[in-house]
C-alpha cells in the first residue's frame, strides 16, 4: 500500500530554502560580485531584501510544490544526474502536462517548486556551476528522473482519458451494443 502523501510544511520548506540560499521563485539566482548587491538573476540585480522577498514567495506556493512532488513519487530516480536528466524548467512543464492530462484545472509551476519539490524528495539535484558576477547564470538544475520516464506517465494518462472518452461516446451512441474488446476498461 502506498504511503499517504502529507501536504509539505512551512517549516520543510524553509529548512531546504535554508540549504539552498540561492533558491527562489524562479529557480537559482547567482552570486554578485558586487557588495551592494546579494544576487544576480537573468540580468537582473537583488539586493539581499528583494531576494529574500522572493525566496518567501516560495512559500505562498507550496501547492505547486506539492503537485511536483506528488508527480515525482512513482518516478524512478537515477541515482545521479546524467545527461538524460531532466532540466527543471522542462520538469515544470511536464508537471503542467501532468495536471493537464489528468482533467484537471491547468495549474502553473514555477521552475523553483520544480527544484524545491526534486529536493524536498531526496532526488539528486545538479546546480551547473555559478560563476561569480556573470550577468546570465544559469536559474535551472538537472533533476535526477528522466524525460521518458517523465512522458511516459502522461502519455498513459492521456490514453486511458481518450480511452474514457470514447467509452461514454459508444454507451451514448450505441445503447445496448457491447463494447469492443479495445475499449474494455482494464
Amino acid at each position: 500500500m502506498a504511503a499517504r502523501f502529507t501536504k509539505t510544511t512551512v517549516e520543510e520548506a524553509r529548512a531546504m530554502l535554508a540549504a539552498h540560499p540561492m533558491l527562489m521563485y524562479l529557480g537559482f539566482a547567482g552570486v554578485s560580485d558586487d557588495p551592494r548587491k546579494q544576487a544576480i538573476f537573468c540580468g537582473y540585480w537583488y539586493s539581499q531584501e528583494k531576494l529574500d522577498q522572493k525566496r518567501e514567495q516560495m512559500l505562498a506556493c507550496l501547492d505547486e510544490v506539492d503537485t511536483c512532488r506528488r508527480f515525482l513519487r512513482p518516478l524512478p530516480i537515477q541515482p545521479r544526474v546524467s545527461h538524460l536528466s531532466s532540466g527543471s524548467y522542462g520538469l515544470k512543464h511536464q508537471v503542467e502536462h501532468w495536471v493537464d492530462a489528468q482533467g484537471l484545472e491547468h495549474q502553473y509551476i514555477c521552475n523553483g517548486s520544480a527544484i524545491l519539490a526534486a529536493l524536498l524528495e531526496r532526488i539528486p539535484v545538479h546546480r551547473p556551476a555559478a560563476r561569480v558576477g556573470a550577468m546570465h547564470n544559469e536559474p535551472n538544475a538537472l533533476i535526477g528522473v528522466t524525460y521518458k520516464a517523465t512522458q511516459k506517465v502522461i502519455d498513459a494518462l492521456r490514453r486511458e482519458r481518450a480511452a474514457e472518452a470514447t467509452r461514454d461516446w459508444w454507451r451514448k451512441h450505441a445503447p445496448g451494443v457491447p463494447l469492443p474488446r479495445s475499449l474494455m476498461a482494464s
